[in-house]
Protein backbone atom coordinates (compact mmCIF):
# COMPACT_ATOMS: atom_id res chain seq x y z
CA UNK A 1 0.00 0.00 0.00
CA UNK A 2 1.22 3.57 -0.71
CA UNK A 3 1.25 6.30 1.60
CA UNK A 4 -0.16 9.43 -0.86
CA UNK A 5 -0.47 12.29 1.88
CA UNK A 6 1.11 11.61 5.90
CA UNK A 7 1.42 13.65 9.02
CA UNK A 8 2.59 12.18 12.00
CA UNK A 9 1.47 13.21 15.23
CA UNK A 10 2.42 12.66 18.41
CA UNK A 11 1.27 12.24 21.82
CA UNK A 12 3.26 12.07 25.05
CA UNK A 13 3.30 8.78 27.47
CA UNK A 14 3.81 11.38 30.38
CA UNK A 15 4.78 14.72 29.97
CA UNK A 16 8.66 14.32 30.03
CA UNK A 17 8.85 11.70 27.16
CA UNK A 18 8.21 10.64 23.67
CA UNK A 19 8.19 7.10 22.10
CA UNK A 20 6.86 5.16 19.25
CA UNK A 21 4.36 3.75 21.07
CA UNK A 22 3.11 7.26 21.42
CA UNK A 23 3.54 7.48 17.88
CA UNK A 24 0.94 7.59 15.28
CA UNK A 25 0.94 7.72 11.59
CA UNK A 26 -2.12 9.24 9.60
CA UNK A 27 -2.67 7.98 6.33
CA UNK A 28 -4.68 9.90 3.21
CA UNK A 29 -7.98 10.32 4.43
CA UNK A 30 -7.23 10.54 7.92
CA UNK A 31 -7.24 6.69 8.60
CA UNK A 32 -4.53 5.39 10.85
CA UNK A 33 -1.97 2.76 10.41
CA UNK A 34 -2.98 0.98 13.26
CA UNK A 35 -6.81 1.40 11.79
CA UNK A 36 -5.62 -0.55 8.87
CA UNK A 37 -4.21 -2.94 10.70
CA UNK A 38 -7.78 -3.86 12.47
CA UNK A 39 -9.08 -3.72 9.16
CA UNK A 40 -7.02 -6.36 7.41
CA UNK A 41 -7.38 -9.11 10.33
CA UNK A 42 -11.23 -8.23 10.72
CA UNK A 43 -11.26 -8.85 6.99
CA UNK A 44 -8.77 -12.39 7.42
CA UNK A 45 -11.80 -13.31 10.04
CA UNK A 46 -14.68 -12.84 7.58
CA UNK A 47 -12.42 -14.94 4.72
CA UNK A 48 -11.62 -17.65 7.04
CA UNK A 49 -15.28 -17.91 8.20
CA UNK A 50 -15.96 -18.00 4.17
CA UNK A 51 -12.97 -20.38 3.51
CA UNK A 52 -14.57 -22.78 6.02
CA UNK A 53 -18.22 -21.89 4.68
CA UNK A 54 -17.18 -22.96 1.04
CA UNK A 55 -15.14 -26.29 1.72
CA UNK A 56 -18.24 -27.51 3.64
CA UNK A 57 -20.65 -26.84 0.78
CA UNK A 58 -17.81 -28.93 -2.04
CA UNK A 59 -17.30 -31.09 0.72
CA UNK A 60 -14.13 -30.14 2.29
CA UNK A 61 -12.43 -29.86 -1.07
CA UNK A 62 -12.10 -28.00 -4.13
CA UNK A 63 -9.42 -27.45 -6.96
CA UNK A 64 -7.22 -24.88 -6.26
CA UNK A 65 -8.07 -23.43 -10.22
CA UNK A 66 -11.56 -23.19 -9.27
CA UNK A 67 -11.69 -21.46 -6.02
CA UNK A 68 -11.34 -17.66 -7.35
CA UNK A 69 -14.90 -18.29 -9.81
CA UNK A 70 -16.35 -20.60 -6.73
CA UNK A 71 -15.74 -17.66 -4.34
CA UNK A 72 -17.09 -15.22 -6.92
CA UNK A 73 -20.51 -17.21 -7.73
CA UNK A 74 -20.94 -17.90 -3.55
CA UNK A 75 -20.18 -14.15 -2.68
CA UNK A 76 -21.15 -12.30 -5.81
CA UNK A 77 -17.95 -10.54 -5.44
CA UNK A 78 -14.14 -10.88 -6.52
CA UNK A 79 -11.75 -11.41 -3.92
CA UNK A 80 -10.16 -8.48 -3.00
CA UNK A 81 -6.69 -9.13 -2.28
CA UNK A 82 -5.61 -5.24 -1.18
CA UNK A 83 -8.38 -5.92 1.62
CA UNK A 84 -6.51 -8.39 3.24
CA UNK A 85 -2.56 -7.12 2.76
CA UNK A 86 -1.59 -9.50 -0.66
CA UNK A 87 -1.20 -9.54 -4.24
CA UNK A 88 -2.03 -13.03 -5.02
CA UNK A 89 -4.25 -15.89 -3.59
CA UNK A 90 -1.31 -17.84 -2.89
CA UNK A 91 0.08 -15.09 -0.22
CA UNK A 92 -3.91 -14.88 1.24
CA UNK A 93 -4.09 -18.67 2.09
CA UNK A 94 -1.08 -18.37 3.74
CA UNK A 95 -2.11 -15.88 6.36
CA UNK A 96 -5.50 -18.39 6.83
CA UNK A 97 -3.23 -21.57 6.83
CA UNK A 98 -5.13 -22.80 10.77
CA UNK A 99 -8.20 -22.54 8.50
CA UNK A 100 -7.30 -24.17 5.27
CA UNK A 101 -4.29 -26.34 3.44
CA UNK A 102 -3.03 -26.50 -0.02
CA UNK A 103 -3.25 -29.95 -0.99
CA UNK A 104 -1.04 -31.67 -4.23
CA UNK A 105 -1.71 -34.90 -5.26
CA UNK A 106 1.33 -36.74 -6.70
CA UNK A 107 0.27 -37.98 -9.72
CA UNK A 108 -1.45 -35.28 -11.44
CA UNK A 109 0.40 -32.37 -9.50
CA UNK A 110 -3.15 -30.65 -9.38
CA UNK A 111 -3.65 -28.22 -6.07
CA UNK A 112 -6.44 -28.64 -3.88
CA UNK A 113 -7.65 -26.37 -1.22
CA UNK A 114 -9.15 -28.38 1.89
CA UNK A 115 -9.98 -27.48 5.53
CA UNK A 116 -7.50 -27.82 7.87
CA UNK A 117 -7.20 -31.54 9.79
CA UNK A 118 -8.77 -33.52 6.55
Amino acid sequence: MQVVNADIVTTPKSSDEFSDDGRLVIEHGGRKKSDTAALVEQSLQRFKYEIQEILVSYFCRILLSNFEAIYKLRYKRPLDYESFGVTELEQLLEKVKDAVVMQEEPASKRRFLAAVGR
